[in-house]
């Protein structure tokens, strides 16, 4: 189970250094910590950038921290101000599209009533997404006490609005089990859906010894010179604060006069003075009552151990963990009997009557007076403490999002086709010679019993008997022009021409894809070497595989090898809003050559085989020549090298089947034009049995079915599989042939004891043993293909397939509803949009950077600025291209190696895109240098920067730092270069004070040399390390800077690999 938590609890300026931002964080903490199987993923508002790296801090070691991820929105958002509304409308859309864009089983929004006075932004229900989502109620007190706490209509209209976004939640996280009773009684909501977790304090509020220095310490710092009475929260009506002060000058005066009473919180000027008045008209002195203002934890823990006593005299709570934090530290707590402190303190004997000043002033004296009562109240607090952790709270919740999500699955899709919806159907038709042609009408009928089915194609001949006489025929510019005329679109993707005209297509107008073979580079290559769209394969195999695959199409010796060896499809995957493929190995060799999950839903669909009506063996026989004594081997397909035509031949003429004059070998299919094919003609007519072994060319439809009508056994061999499923082999099994394959690919996955399987790897004797078994044993050959054709009627018929490709088409345009294109489109759809073009430009950088266009693997972004802004000598400049130039070359497991520069006007980072082409000697002008976009498991690596720019533009390094990014700085020393070392040796370009501030925002520094380290270990980072994301300082194998200079470029490509803790 995928649990996405959104933390603005921890986040917004109203909740951060409060009960709910400690309740936030800490109960996620131990969220993480107790998720055993599940993975958790926490999500950030990256309007509040001062707490990314301290929330990202505390979750180390619990998650990785590519699972903590940062979305943006333009600001201001914040409620009360009316202006902000299409801000904050958008932030909302961006938000909700962005979590469901996690693919969560589970959205728990630690803190929902945010975003009144901040650009805190929460919501739920405002897209349909059916993610069960869950909220923590932490209390109703403004509902209740609507007078105190709504007095303006704008706040009681934020209010109101949340409490809407309340009632859309699915379950109900409350921290104590009185506001489980208000969320049950003020709401009425069902007592199933609001589920007590509880709530504890922090590690840090724990008994300890308190130095002497330290103590006087924090009495000095705070002006508490006597023993004090303490009270920390919030301040406002509901804290009785007021009753408290009255009731401190009820107490006897002697206790008065030996005791202050300590406010510790924050607390703006006007109230402090309201209390500062009260006080003095209940006689006492401005040095009786302290009001500390905030104050960081490691004094808060020191006065909850160094009070006398701590109070807590709250009207309503909805838990009060102040309360239980001063029990953990060992201090004597009183509390008030309302709302949730009962079950808090835990002893009848420490509450008071918060609306009785003389009752809590009899409690606060028998405390301080009673030794037995303070030791009572010690000892007890002591023990009830020990009843709350954040890890029994943690599994309740965890339980509470288990049982949500057996409840609540979102997989399912109700399957009413009643009202056919209108599909648009993009497909190579008979007579194209394709077995797609063939393919898609014997689905077509069956489809056609879900969707209302329009044909998009470019020729105007279809031979299909069926297709003309049911199905309307558009052509291509109709389809173009009225493209909002169809709800859904169906296009079926191979690597032939037939599919060359659907790429662009598919670019304009997305829709769900059948993937009939993984490998696209031969219609890519297609489409540039004709000019059908310019530098088509260029441009591919740079997306889907990077600079690499660009230098081989460039400078192999042979092209046609250099792009026949990468599946070029990353640019189709990535646009389509799913993927149906007709086996588990298209999606094996995704992850494989992608090192990722797909990017949309993926679905597997059997190919669909249509059972023959009749197999007239005699009669085909006859037609085709044979006679009925006959024997038939056949292998079906166009000949060529990947269907292992000559291994067939060679074992056949080795077995006794060749010595049966009443025995053929039968190659059903066109003969390929390569050298392969002329082997093959040439081991046919070396044979002495030309007449036993035939080619028959290509043929039409019945002619095939002729072929499989007359054969005893087929034999259909593969290597160098590129994902395509064999239709031959299904096809020999549609009609109960007994069929021999071999484990190649996707005819692994065909089931074992419905054909005999060879091994991916058999050697002849292999294939001769399987041959004669067959040939000599005619019970188990029809056992066999009896087996065969079961299993296609079982899985291949093309009702149950087409069933299947309603519920995958369904499926897919339902999680397309929450993508970056649909975000966009309820955007548009907004009121009241702003006419200033700044807001949009504001709001795209922000949907740009929530939602990075996808890349096919993880970047290693290597910062060139220097060798763009030719900041360096020649003789650097010429060593840094080569050390470049090297590390393109080598392959890094899971990630492409993108050069970037950060342009001289600080307008931030763009792809060198360029610069590299020239650098590897291939044509310029084809790649774009675009803005940069990144995400979280980026890595970014400052090989050789211009630090004037970054000096003068630091600040483009925080969106890395924000999103957890692992950023490298190379620090070396060139003399005469104009670049600031270590040594200080160019001035004029960037000071000591600015190159430590660069380097200061990096996670860690790697040194050209072991001086070079010696010296940055020396330096005094000062100041600058308050916020220092600089863990780790490395070094190359070089003693000096002119030792590495001198190194081989390959040596320091190595090291760097080495350095970055990367694979090859």
């Amino acid at each position: 189970m995928r649990i996405v938590i959104d933390l603005q609890g921890a986040q917004s300026t109203g909740s951060r250094n409060r009960g709910i931002g400690r309740y936030s964080l800490a109960l996620a903490q131990a969220i993480a910590r107790n998720s055993d199987e599940h993975e958790v993923i926490i999500v950030l508002n990256g309007l509040f950038p001062d707490t990314i790296k301290p929330i990202r801090d505390s979750f180390n070691g619990l998650i990785p921290q590519e699972n903590i991820y940062v979305w943006e929105s333009s600001y201001p958002v914040h409620m009360l101000n009316s202006s902000n509304d299409w801000r904050r409308e958008s932030a909302q859309l961006i938000r909700e599209f962005f979590l469901v864009s996690l693919k969560p089983d589970i959205i728990y929004v630690t803190s929902l009533f945010e975003g009144g006075g901040d650009d805190a932004v929460t919501s739920i229900g405002l897209l349909n997404h059916r993610v069960p989502t869950a909220v923590t109620l932490f209390d109703l007190i403004p509902l209740i006490q609507k007078d105190k706490y709504l007095p303006s209509e704008e706040a009681k209209s934020w209010y109101f609005q949340k409490l809407d976004y309340l009632r859309n939640a699915n379950i109900l996280l409350s921290i104590s089990e009185s506001s489980r009773r208000e969320g049950i009684e003020h709401l009425n909501i069902s007592p199933s859906k609001v589920i007590n977790i509880s709530t504890a304090s922090d590690s840090v509020f724990k008994e300890q010894e308190i130095s002497i220095s330290v103590a006087e310490s924090v009495r000095d710092k705070y002006q508490l010179h006597r023993p004090f009475v303490m009270y920390t929260g919030g301040i406002d009506y509901r804290k009785n604060i007021e009753g408290l002060i009255r009731a401190f000058s009820l107490l006897p005066e002697d206790i008065k006069k030996s005791h202050q009473l300590a406010i510790v919180c924050s607390i703006q000027p006007a109230s402090k003075s309201s209390l500062e008045l009260l006080a003095k008209q209940q006689g006492l002195d401005l040095s009786d009552v302290v009001f500390t203002g905030y104050v960081p934890e490691e004094d808060l823990v020191n006065l909850y151990h160094l009070c006398e006593l701590f109070v807590f005299p709250s009207f309503h709570e909805g838990f009060g963990l102040p309360a239980l934090e001063a029990m953990a530290c060992g201090a004597p707590v009183i509390a008030s009997n309302s709302s949730s402190l009962p079950e808090v303190v835990g002893s009848d004997e420490a509450l008071f009557d918060p609306s009785n000043d003389k009752a809590i002033a009899e409690k606060i004296n028998q405390a301080l007076t009673d030794s037995n009562f303070r030791n009572f109240l010690i000892n007890h607090g002591r023990e009830q403490a020990k009843k709350f952790t954040w890890d029994h709270s943690a599994r309740k919740a965890i339980t509470a999002f288990e049982y949500l999500h057996s409840q609540n699955s979102i997989s399912s899709i109700p399957l009413d086709h009643s009202v056919r919806k209108k599909l648009a159907f993009f497909s190579p038709l008979p007579p194209e010679r394709s077995g797609i042609s063939d393919y898609s009408a014997e689905l077509l009928p069956e489809l056609s019993r879900y969707y209302e089915i329009e044909i998009i194609t470019p020729h105007a001949e279809i031979s299909d008997t069926w297709i003309r006489n049911n199905l309307p025929i558009k052509t291509v510019e109709w389809f173009t022009e009225n493209f909002n005329y169809y709800d859904r679109t169906l296009y079926h993707l191979g690597n032939s021409i037939f599919h060359h005209h659907m790429f662009k297509l598919l670019e304009s107008f997305p829709g769900v894809i059948v993937l009939h073979d993984f490998f696209l580079s031969g219609i890519k290559s297609y489409q540039e070497f004709y000019k059908i769209s310019p530098h088509e394969i260029t441009k591919e195999l740079y997306f889907s595989h990077g600079f690499t695959a660009v230098e081989s199409r460039f400078h192999a010796q042979n092209i046609e090898d250099a792009i026949f060896k990468y599946p070029c499809n990353f640019s189709v995957l990535e646009t389509a809003l799913g993927v149906i493929s007709h086996s588990d190995f298209s999606l094996t060799l995704f992850r494989e050559w992608y090192k990722k999950e797909p990017l949309s839903f993926w679905a597997k669909i059997p190919l669909l085989r249509k059972h023959p009506e009749t197999k007239q063996k005699a009669s085909a026989r006859s037609k085709l020549g044979f006679a009925n004594d006959d024997f038939i081997v056949c292998c079906f397909g166009r000949i060529h090298e990947s269907k292992q035509n000559l291994a067939l031949i060679e074992a056949w003429l080795k077995s006794s089947l060749f010595k049966d004059k009443g025995c053929y070998l039968i190659l059903v299919g066109e003969n390929d034009e390569s050298d392969y094919g002329q082997r093959v003609l040439n081991a046919i007519s070396n044979s002495n049995c030309k007449n036993q072994i035939r080619i028959t060319g290509w043929v039409e439809h019945q002619v095939f079915n002729d072929y499989l009508a007359i054969t005893d056994i087929a034999v259909q061999l593969r290597n160098f599989s590129r994902g395509e499923t064999s239709a031959a082999a299904l096809d020999c099994m549609k009609y109960g042939i007994p069929t021999i394959v071999n484990a190649n690919g996707t005819m692994s996955e065909l089931p074992h004891d419905s054909v005999w399987m060879l091994p991916d790897d058999f050697v002849e004797n292999e294939l001769i043993k399987a041959l004669e078994f067959l040939k000599e044993n005619p019970d188990y050959r029809f056992s066999l293909g009896k087996r065969a054709e079961e299993t296609i009627l079982k899985h291949h018929s093309p009702a149950k397939c087409a069933k299947q490709y309603f519920e995958a088409i369904e499926q897919s345009y339902l999680e397309s509803q929450f993508s970056r294109n649909a975000l966009v489109e309820e955007i548009a759809r907004l009121e009241h949009a702003p006419t200033d073009d700044g807001e949009y430009v504001a709001l795209a950088s922000a949907i740009a950077k929530t939602f990075p266009d996808r890349t096919s693997a993880r970047q290693l972004l290597v910062d060139i600025s220097g060798l763009i802004h030719s900041k360096y000598s020649s003789s650097v400049l010429n060593f840094f291209q080569e050390v470049l130039k090297g590390f393109l070359r080598i392959p890094l497991d899971g990630y492409r190696l993108e050069p970037v520069y950060l342009q001289a006007d600080g307008q931030g980072y763009r792809y060198a895109r360029d610069f590299t082409m020239k650098l590897l000697n291939c044509p310029q002008g084809i790649l774009k240098d675009e803005f940069l976009e990144f995400q979280t498991g980026d890595i970014f690596l400052c090989l050789i920067p211009d630090f004037k720019i970054l000096a003068k533009f630091a600040d483009a390094l925080d969106s890395f730092k924000q999103r957890g990014m692992d950023s490298y700085l190379v620090a070396f020393d060139v003399p005469n270069a104009s670049v600031e070392g270590l040594q200080n040796s160019n001035k004029n370009e960037v000071s000591s004070e600015e190159w430590v501030k660069i380097a200061s925002g990096f996670n860690k520094i790697l040194c050209a040399s072991h001086s070079t380290e010696r010296e940055l270990v020396s330096l005094d980072f000062g100041a600058q390390r308050e916020n220092v994301y600089l863990t780790e300082v490395l070094a190359f194998n070089a003693e000096s800077t002119s030792d590495f200079l001198m190194a081989s470029p390959k040596s320091i490509v190595d090291e760097l690999a080495a350095l970055l803790n990367m694979r090859l």
